[in-house]
């Protein structure tokens, strides 16, 4: 019964409704894991997939750069988005490193002990802004695929 799959029919093509700079949406490789499309009344478009090896979703934002890999991943007991790319460079301002202090003491409340440390103050930091609808249809695919 296997060999009569349909392996190579087409289910579903996307247009992408971003201008050149936001990137090169990306390319799926089906074998890495289950994957999902979601999509609003306003064009943002959201690919995701859930990488079993890695225990994370791969996820793609065209409002936050095609190029800019986010992933949905388990740290402590709790789950994060992050962007994959590496933070800014540490500011120079002094407004800005109120600002980065203030978020770095949110973020070590929030988590509790054991303290996190700088840089991982400044991972979970490096967040996209996703809005809560958005935050929404992440976290319900998070629950349903991380239990494989």
């Amino acid at each position: 019964m296997i060999d009569n799959l349909c392996k190579n029919e087409l289910i579903m093509e996307v247009r992408n409704y971003h201008v050149p700079s936001c990137g090169t949406p990306p390319k799926i490789d089906p074998n890495i894991g289950l994957v999902a499309y979601f999509e609003n009344g306003y064009g943002e478009q959201i690919v995701l997939q859930y990488d079993r090896d890695k225990k994370c979703i791969r996820m793609w934002h065209g409002d936050c750069g095609w190029d800019n890999e986010i992933r949905v991943e388990a740290f402590r007991d709790y789950t994060v988005i992050v962007r994959v790319n590496p933070p800014a460079p540490a500011p120079t301002d002094p407004g800005q490193l109120e600002f980065f202090q203030k978020l770095r003491d949110r973020l070590r409340r929030s988590f509790g002990k054991p303290l996190l440390t700088d840089a991982e103050c400044d991972y979970l930091g490096n967040t996209p802004g996703l809005n809560k609808k958005e935050r929404d249809v992440v976290f319900a695919l998070w629950r349903l695929w991380h239990r494989e």
